[in-house]
């Protein structure tokens, strides 16, 4: 087809006028986006932060002590005690036993590789000592010792019931207060034990996988023996939280040698190393000087905010929560980086995806890559329909909360994250149906993804909320009827707005890098 001049012309125009009015729309979004998050939410929270009544109240609940002795005069908030218990372990100890770790193995690698196995075996078991209490390694590697016994008859349903009995006698006993008290690092400790119960359940699952083969040695036969499940379930740069990883990965990886040179190795640990540091510096600085963890988790200050503050306290706490295990992450996996081991990524930003989804998937990849591998596939292995997809979600969820501590606020995690994965399922099929298809062909594409990010709010609404109670637990419900009871309708209008903005930087996120591909 053949254009005169003026066709042509009036052509180029409109190609440019509808990317430069869909710009102009996303920046609006975007300047919306960071005035109520960035501005007024943080100077409100400041203020409240300093009132002289909330610092009185927060130092005497303890969620305040005495801030770095160049701050004279500052506090700090610790009523986060995972970040700040993670923050002490990590420098004091972990560190230097996991450094130490990669030296010897490096060390021991030069002299004579058929011992090192051995040798690094030991100082595992050692560090594990060293680190929680020798009442704590002993509990350890008698579960493993024991567990690898009961493993041998190589049936799956061994497997799970030392996981399961495992996990239920660990959470008792730390409700109970009886054991974990006389630990060094009680918290840590228990998290710990989370990480070695799950890793066995890898281990043993794959064993019992590959039993089932007939026995076929194959090139890609793992090695099963006790040396092995203690190797990878002491392994001291991932002991604590992770990243996890499946056993037959770790198992691949270590037995394939060391590939790179140590200089290829620091230039893929160090920058990781200094983003985690530059992260960690900044949540000291957040922490001395927006109590947000600290106000979110006390009823009595929360009556006293506005509703737009306490909706801001949410974001800031949730993005937070991101950071904090962003660091927990990303360092161990710099650190296995000396070690040639590679192991799933960090979380990926709360604000950069709006589905239950992709929050499943993104932001513990280590976690979900186990539940689903050991959960959901052997489930909808048997049956392909949709009623059993939505069983091995739900399966999946609980185990999680279950494995998390079973508190309630883990379960009610679980089923409002499964309900959220269902809600979202019913949409994708009621898109398909005959109404909605007629109505998209009578919407253009910009009136049609408005609709949409009006249809996501309440989802995404949801998805915060979740991420709220996972962090301040069951304080979330003191912030949920401090907000209704304060609520107007322009604060309610705001937030909507602010949902809607949100929902659609995310789609213009998610064109942008599905477009290369697209072309």
């Amino acid at each position: 087809m053949k254009y005169d001049s003026t066709q042509w012309e009036s052509v180029k125009t409109a190609a440019r006028t509808k990317p430069l009015s869909s710009r102009v729309e996303v920046s609006i979004y975007a300047c919306f986006v960071l005035l109520w998050v960035m501005f007024y939410p943080v100077w409100s929270v400041w203020e409240a932060s300093h009132r002289p009544g909330t610092v009185f109240i927060l130092r005497r609940d303890g969620k305040l002590k005495e801030s770095w002795n160049i701050l004279p005069g500052q506090y700090q908030d610790v009523s986060c005690i995972q970040w700040h218990a993670w923050k002490d372990f990590i420098l004091s100890k972990w560190l230097t036993f996991a450094f130490i770790y990669i030296v010897i193995g490096k060390v021991t690698a030069g002299i004579s590789l058929k011992h090192r196995d051995l040798v690094m075996l030991i100082f595992s078991s050692l560090s594990l000592g060293a680190m929680f209490g020798w009442q704590f390694a002993r509990l350890v590697l008698s579960f493993n010792t024991l567990g690898f016994c009961l493993l041998l008859p190589q049936q799956s349903w061994i497997v799970w019931l030392i996981t399961l009995m495992e996990m239920f006698l660990a959470t008792g006993t730390a409700a109970s207060g009886k054991w974990f008290e006389g630990l060094p690092n009680p918290s840590l400790a228990l998290v710990c034990l989370g990480s070695v119960s799950l890793r066995f359940l890898s281990f043993g699952l794959d064993y019992c996988k590959q039993a089932q083969q007939n026995g076929e040695d194959t090139p890609h036969s793992l090695s099963f023996n006790l040396i092995d499940l203690l190797t990878y379930n002491l392994y001291p740069p991932l002991l604590v939280t992770g990243p996890l990883v499946t056993y037959e990965k770790f198992c691949k990886q270590v037995r394939r040698g060391r590939t790179t040179t140590l200089r290829y190795q620091t230039a893929q640990a160090a920058p990781r190393m200094l983003l985690c540091l530059s992260l960690g510096v900044l949540l000291e600085i957040i922490n001395h000087s927006f109590y947000f963890h600290g106000l979110a988790t006390t009823a009595s200050i929360l009556k006293t905010l506005e509703a737009s503050t306490i909706m801001g306290l949410v974001f800031w706490c949730v993005l937070q929560q991101y950071l904090m295990y962003y660091v927990l992450y990303e360092l161990p996996a710099a650190v296995a980086c000396f070690d040639d081991i590679t192991v799933p990524g960090p979380p990926v930003c709360v604000f950069s995806y709006h589905t239950f989804r992709e929050h499943w998937r993104l932001f513990d990849r280590g976690l979900y890559t186990m539940v689903v591998t050991y959960i959901y596939f052997p489930l909808v292995k048997m049956d392909q329909s949709l009623f059993m997809k939505s069983l091995g979600v739900l399966c999946c969820f609980l185990y999680t909360a279950a494995w998390l501590g079973g508190g309630a606020e883990c379960f009610t995690w679980a089923i409002l994250c499964w309900a959220g994965i269902q809600a979202e399922v019913l949409a994708q099929v009621l898109k398909g149906i005959r109404p909605m298809e007629s109505l998209k062909e009578l919407l253009s594409s910009d009136l049609l993804r408005r609709f949409q990010g009006i249809a996501w709010c309440p989802t995404y609404l949801l998805l915060m909320l979740v991420h709220t109670l996972m962090l301040i637990g069951s304080s979330i419900w003191d912030f949920i009827s401090t907000f209704l009871n304060k609520t107007d309708t322009t604060t309610s209008f705001m937030w909507l707005i602010f949902l809607y903005c949100m929902v659609q930087l995310h789609h213009r996120r998610e064109r942008r890098r599905a477009k290369p591909s697209d072309q």
